[in-house]
């Protein structure tokens, strides 16, 4: 039986997470990391999906996307970068099989209040799990806020992996 057809919604917000097959963790060194940032940036520009958040934990990453005029683009970006970096992992690591624990999730996030709740689970994933005492601290955290100068998706930030 094919799986349910995802309905997005023209310019939502969603919370999109997924976690390491049983468990395992998706981020062995620092540069599955900065692969995985610089794919994401890559391919949300590709498919014109606006990046306004992430958070790489070491078996789960939490994104923050909002979709434009096609919102099934969502879907597109999110199959064509988690095959890209599934491809890199297991090339990597000599491995094969899936990375990640099943299809990614998403939950549409309300702009209002709901938006700002999503950035503040983000933001205190790292302190919870006790990696930092302050989100600012935490390298693998970035959120769109407000009307910032640059977008976390420029070409700058995609060059330099951040």
């Amino acid at each position: 039986m094919p799986r349910r057809k995802r309905n997005f919604k023209q310019h939502g917000y969603y919370h999109v997470y997924n976690r390491g097959n049983r468990k395992n963790p998706i981020f062995i060194d620092t540069q599955d990391k900065i692969v995985f940032i610089k794919n994401l940036k890559i391919y949300t520009k590709r498919f014109n999906i606006e990046l306004e958040g992430y958070c790489l934990m070491y078996n789960h990453y939490h994104l923050i996307l909002k979709t434009k005029n096609n919102p099934q683009d969502l879907s597109k970006m999110m199959q064509a970068f988690t095959t890209k970096f599934c491809l890199y992992y297991n090339k990597k690591y000599g491995l094969v099989g899936h990375v990640f624990q099943g299809r990614y999730n998403a939950v549409y996030v309300a702009p209002n209040w709901n938006l700002e709740r999503v950035k503040k689970y983000l933001k205190n994933n790292p302190v919870k799990e006790g990696l930092v005492k302050h989100p600012g601290d935490y390298r693998w955290l970035r959120i769109q806020e407000g009307q910032a100068p640059r977008k976390l998706n420029s070409p700058r930030l995609v060059q330099s992996g951040f």
